[in-house]
Protein backbone atom coordinates (compact mmCIF):
# COMPACT_ATOMS: atom_id res chain seq x y z
CA UNK A 1 0.00 0.00 0.00
CA UNK A 2 3.02 2.35 0.55
CA UNK A 3 4.93 1.44 -2.30
CA UNK A 4 1.38 1.81 -4.39
CA UNK A 5 0.71 5.39 -3.14
CA UNK A 6 4.08 6.72 -3.54
CA UNK A 7 4.10 5.02 -6.83
CA UNK A 8 0.84 7.18 -7.77
CA UNK A 9 1.67 10.41 -6.04
CA UNK A 10 4.91 9.97 -8.33
CA UNK A 11 3.22 9.57 -11.32
CA UNK A 12 1.00 12.40 -10.54
CA UNK A 13 4.32 14.78 -9.29
CA UNK A 14 5.80 13.44 -12.82
CA UNK A 15 2.97 15.65 -14.70
CA UNK A 16 3.52 19.27 -12.98
CA UNK A 17 5.23 20.72 -16.49
CA UNK A 18 2.55 19.49 -18.50
CA UNK A 19 -0.24 18.89 -16.02
CA UNK A 20 0.21 21.44 -12.73
CA UNK A 21 -1.91 21.35 -9.54
CA UNK A 22 -2.67 17.79 -9.58
CA UNK A 23 -1.22 15.78 -7.25
CA UNK A 24 -0.83 16.57 -3.23
CA UNK A 25 3.09 16.64 -2.42
CA UNK A 26 5.12 14.51 -0.96
CA UNK A 27 7.36 16.20 1.82
CA UNK A 28 8.68 12.95 3.66
CA UNK A 29 8.92 9.85 4.27
CA UNK A 30 10.59 8.28 7.11
CA UNK A 31 10.70 4.51 9.67
CA UNK A 32 9.12 4.92 13.03
CA UNK A 33 9.88 1.99 14.94
CA UNK A 34 8.14 -0.32 13.10
CA UNK A 35 5.92 2.03 11.00
CA UNK A 36 6.51 3.71 7.60
CA UNK A 37 5.24 7.71 8.35
CA UNK A 38 4.12 9.55 5.12
CA UNK A 39 4.48 13.43 4.87
CA UNK A 40 2.49 15.02 2.61
CA UNK A 41 1.81 18.90 1.48
CA UNK A 42 -1.90 20.11 2.76
CA UNK A 43 -0.26 23.36 1.65
CA UNK A 44 -2.57 25.37 4.10
CA UNK A 45 -5.50 23.60 2.53
CA UNK A 46 -8.64 21.11 3.79
CA UNK A 47 -9.70 17.76 2.40
CA UNK A 48 -13.32 17.82 0.95
CA UNK A 49 -14.88 15.65 3.85
CA UNK A 50 -13.90 18.61 6.11
CA UNK A 51 -15.35 21.28 3.90
CA UNK A 52 -18.48 18.84 3.69
CA UNK A 53 -18.75 18.49 7.47
CA UNK A 54 -19.05 22.43 7.67
CA UNK A 55 -21.10 23.47 4.46
CA UNK A 56 -23.06 20.48 3.74
CA UNK A 57 -24.62 19.94 0.27
CA UNK A 58 -22.60 21.49 -2.01
CA UNK A 59 -24.35 23.51 -5.45
CA UNK A 60 -24.12 22.50 -8.96
CA UNK A 61 -21.66 25.14 -9.94
CA UNK A 62 -19.56 24.53 -7.41
CA UNK A 63 -19.75 20.83 -8.25
CA UNK A 64 -19.16 20.91 -11.94
CA UNK A 65 -15.66 22.56 -10.86
CA UNK A 66 -14.29 19.70 -8.39
CA UNK A 67 -15.49 17.09 -11.10
CA UNK A 68 -13.55 19.29 -13.87
CA UNK A 69 -10.23 19.14 -11.83
CA UNK A 70 -10.44 15.44 -10.03
CA UNK A 71 -11.40 14.26 -14.22
CA UNK A 72 -8.03 16.38 -15.32
CA UNK A 73 -6.21 14.46 -13.12
CA UNK A 74 -7.93 10.96 -13.70
CA UNK A 75 -7.71 11.73 -17.54
CA UNK A 76 -3.37 12.05 -17.20
CA UNK A 77 -3.60 8.88 -14.79
CA UNK A 78 -5.44 6.86 -17.15
CA UNK A 79 -4.42 7.41 -20.42
CA UNK A 80 -0.45 8.72 -20.01
CA UNK A 81 0.20 6.46 -16.51
CA UNK A 82 -2.31 3.66 -17.51
CA UNK A 83 -2.97 3.66 -13.43
CA UNK A 84 -6.33 3.09 -11.72
CA UNK A 85 -6.80 5.20 -8.77
CA UNK A 86 -9.38 2.91 -7.30
CA UNK A 87 -10.42 5.09 -3.77
CA UNK A 88 -11.91 8.27 -5.01
CA UNK A 89 -13.89 9.76 -2.74
CA UNK A 90 -13.57 13.35 -0.32
CA UNK A 91 -11.50 11.79 2.18
CA UNK A 92 -8.50 11.81 -0.92
CA UNK A 93 -9.17 14.93 -2.27
CA UNK A 94 -6.91 18.59 -0.97
CA UNK A 95 -8.82 21.86 -1.40
CA UNK A 96 -6.65 24.98 -1.36
CA UNK A 97 -7.67 28.26 -0.42
CA UNK A 98 -7.08 28.96 -3.98
CA UNK A 99 -10.11 26.45 -4.61
CA UNK A 100 -7.51 24.14 -6.49
CA UNK A 101 -8.15 20.46 -5.59
CA UNK A 102 -5.53 17.93 -5.67
CA UNK A 103 -5.49 13.91 -5.28
CA UNK A 104 -4.20 11.73 -3.11
CA UNK A 105 -5.42 8.74 -1.37
CA UNK A 106 -3.13 6.16 -3.61
CA UNK A 107 -2.86 3.21 -1.02
CA UNK A 108 -5.72 0.92 -3.19
CA UNK A 109 -4.52 2.56 -6.88
CA UNK A 110 -2.66 -0.12 -9.48
CA UNK A 111 -1.21 -0.10 -13.02
CA UNK A 112 -3.85 -2.09 -15.29
CA UNK A 113 -1.58 -5.21 -16.45
CA UNK A 114 -1.00 -5.65 -12.83
CA UNK A 115 -2.89 -8.04 -10.91
CA UNK A 116 -3.75 -6.25 -7.32
CA UNK A 117 -6.36 -4.71 -9.99
CA UNK A 118 -8.74 -7.19 -8.41
CA UNK A 119 -8.16 -6.22 -4.98
CA UNK A 120 -11.07 -6.19 -2.99
CA UNK A 121 -9.94 -3.65 -1.09
CA UNK A 122 -11.21 0.58 -0.39
CA UNK A 123 -14.74 2.00 0.72
CA UNK A 124 -17.15 0.03 -0.08
CA UNK A 125 -19.90 2.83 -0.70
CA UNK A 126 -17.41 4.26 -3.57
CA UNK A 127 -16.75 0.43 -5.21
CA UNK A 128 -17.89 0.23 -8.76
CA UNK A 129 -20.30 -3.87 -8.95
CA UNK A 130 -17.14 -5.47 -10.33
CA UNK A 131 -14.47 -4.64 -7.92
CA UNK A 132 -17.03 -5.69 -5.43
CA UNK A 133 -17.06 -9.07 -6.92
CA UNK A 134 -13.95 -9.44 -7.00
CA UNK A 135 -13.32 -9.12 -10.75
CA UNK A 136 -10.87 -7.29 -12.68
CA UNK A 137 -11.22 -3.64 -12.31
CA UNK A 138 -10.35 -1.10 -15.36
CA UNK A 139 -10.66 2.63 -15.28
CA UNK A 140 -14.58 2.44 -15.55
CA UNK A 141 -14.26 1.69 -11.71
CA UNK A 142 -12.98 5.13 -11.13
CA UNK A 143 -15.46 6.74 -13.36
CA UNK A 144 -18.11 4.84 -11.25
CA UNK A 145 -16.74 6.37 -7.96
CA UNK A 146 -17.02 9.59 -9.51
CA UNK A 147 -20.32 9.04 -9.76
CA UNK A 148 -20.63 8.08 -6.11
CA UNK A 149 -18.30 11.36 -5.19
CA UNK A 150 -20.73 13.63 -7.47
CA UNK A 151 -23.86 12.33 -5.33
CA UNK A 152 -22.20 12.64 -1.83
CA UNK A 153 -21.41 15.78 -2.91
CA UNK A 154 -24.86 17.10 -3.87
CA UNK A 155 -26.62 15.42 -0.51
CA UNK A 156 -23.69 16.85 1.67
CA UNK A 157 -23.06 12.82 2.95
CA UNK A 158 -22.34 9.32 0.88
CA UNK A 159 -25.40 8.10 -0.62
CA UNK A 160 -24.81 4.78 1.10
CA UNK A 161 -24.56 4.30 5.23
CA UNK A 162 -21.72 1.59 5.22
CA UNK A 163 -21.39 2.00 9.15
CA UNK A 164 -23.17 -1.25 9.68
CA UNK A 165 -20.91 -3.44 7.62
CA UNK A 166 -19.11 -4.85 10.26
CA UNK A 167 -19.51 -8.73 9.28
CA UNK A 168 -19.53 -11.09 6.76
CA UNK A 169 -23.48 -10.84 6.22
CA UNK A 170 -23.60 -7.53 6.32
CA UNK A 171 -21.13 -7.12 3.43
CA UNK A 172 -22.31 -9.90 1.31
CA UNK A 173 -25.91 -8.19 1.70
CA UNK A 174 -24.66 -4.95 0.54
CA UNK A 175 -22.67 -6.34 -2.61
CA UNK A 176 -26.00 -8.09 -3.42
CA UNK A 177 -28.03 -4.85 -3.45
CA UNK A 178 -25.43 -2.48 -5.40
CA UNK A 179 -25.33 -5.86 -8.24
CA UNK A 180 -29.03 -6.52 -8.24
CA UNK A 181 -30.64 -3.47 -7.44
CA UNK A 182 -30.79 -0.33 -9.77
CA UNK A 183 -28.11 2.23 -9.79
CA UNK A 184 -28.16 5.58 -7.70
CA UNK A 185 -29.98 8.23 -9.43
CA UNK A 186 -31.33 11.85 -9.16
CA UNK A 187 -34.39 13.53 -9.40
CA UNK A 188 -34.85 15.39 -12.05
CA UNK A 189 -37.41 17.63 -10.61
CA UNK A 190 -34.32 18.69 -7.82
CA UNK A 191 -31.38 18.99 -10.32
CA UNK A 192 -30.47 19.62 -13.91
CA UNK A 193 -30.85 17.33 -16.29
CA UNK A 194 -27.66 17.91 -17.43
CA UNK A 195 -26.23 16.76 -13.71
CA UNK A 196 -28.53 14.11 -13.53
CA UNK A 197 -26.84 12.86 -17.21
CA UNK A 198 -23.92 12.97 -16.02
CA UNK A 199 -24.59 10.86 -12.96
CA UNK A 200 -26.50 8.26 -14.95
CA UNK A 201 -23.46 8.30 -17.59
CA UNK A 202 -20.97 7.14 -14.08
CA UNK A 203 -23.14 4.49 -12.67
CA UNK A 204 -23.96 2.15 -15.49
CA UNK A 205 -23.35 -1.45 -14.25
CA UNK A 206 -22.26 -2.60 -17.57
CA UNK A 207 -18.48 -1.59 -17.78
CA UNK A 208 -18.65 -1.51 -21.73
CA UNK A 209 -21.55 1.65 -21.72
CA UNK A 210 -20.23 3.22 -18.67
CA UNK A 211 -18.75 6.52 -19.42
CA UNK A 212 -14.88 7.43 -20.01
CA UNK A 213 -13.62 10.08 -18.32
CA UNK A 214 -12.41 11.97 -21.43
CA UNK A 215 -16.36 11.53 -22.32
CA UNK A 216 -17.38 12.83 -18.84
CA UNK A 217 -14.99 15.81 -19.59
CA UNK A 218 -17.39 16.42 -22.91
CA UNK A 219 -20.71 16.37 -20.66
CA UNK A 220 -22.73 19.56 -20.79
CA UNK A 221 -22.40 19.63 -17.08
CA UNK A 222 -19.22 19.99 -17.00
CA UNK A 223 -18.59 22.07 -20.21
CA UNK A 224 -21.37 24.46 -18.84
CA UNK A 225 -19.21 25.72 -16.00
CA UNK A 226 -15.93 26.06 -17.78
CA UNK A 227 -15.83 29.57 -17.82
CA UNK A 228 -15.97 29.53 -13.60
CA UNK A 229 -12.26 29.74 -12.49
CA UNK A 230 -11.40 27.50 -9.43
CA UNK A 231 -11.04 30.43 -7.15
CA UNK A 232 -14.65 30.55 -7.40
CA UNK A 233 -14.92 27.46 -5.53
CA UNK A 234 -12.22 28.34 -3.30
CA UNK A 235 -14.39 31.76 -2.02
CA UNK A 236 -17.59 29.50 -1.45
CA UNK A 237 -15.59 26.79 0.22
CA UNK A 238 -13.50 29.14 2.58
CA UNK A 239 -16.12 31.58 3.13
CA UNK A 240 -17.09 30.75 7.19
CA UNK A 241 -12.92 30.44 7.66
CA UNK A 242 -12.77 34.01 6.59
CA UNK A 243 -15.74 35.41 8.44
CA UNK A 244 -14.25 33.47 11.51
CA UNK A 245 -10.81 35.42 11.00
CA UNK A 246 -12.29 39.03 10.67
CA UNK A 247 -14.97 37.77 14.02
CA UNK A 248 -11.72 37.54 15.91
CA UNK A 249 -10.02 40.54 14.13
CA UNK A 250 -12.85 42.96 15.21
CA UNK A 251 -12.71 41.67 18.92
Amino acid sequence: MLIASLDGLHDLESSITSVPHTGVQVVDAFLNRLEVMLVLDDGGGRYLHEILNVKGNVPEQHVSIILRQVLHALDYLHSRKMRIHNDIHPSNLLVLRSGEVRLSGFWFSSKTQTSQSQRFAGRYGYMAPERLLGLECGFASDVWSVGMLTLELLLGRPFFDTSELYDAKSIFEFKKHIVEENSPSLSRQEYSEGLCLFVDACLIKNIKLRATVPGLRSKEFITKYEALQNSFFGRWANRQQVLKYFEMKGS
